[in-house]
């Protein structure tokens, strides 16, 4: 749509969303290093736990992955 000096308009059709509000990440995440007196064994253990509340909409992938 065009208006009389040939520039492009704009206009927002949808009404606002009054229920819209950001969005709150919550993360949890836990570590334990670990090793014998000598060195002999040892390893790594971690939890991670991302959780969004109040999102649009829910996306099986994470959109970072590529």
């Amino acid at each position: 749509m065009a208006n009389n000096f040939g520039a492009i308009n704009a206009s927002i059709i949808n009404p606002p969303n009054a229920d819209l509000r950001w969005e709150k990440i919550h993360v949890l995440n836990f570590g334990v290093d670990f090793s014998t007196n000598n060195d002999q064994f040892g390893g790594t253990a971690e939890y991670y736990l991302k959780t969004g509340l109040d999102l649009i909409g829910e996306s099986p992938v994470d959109p970072t992955t590529g």
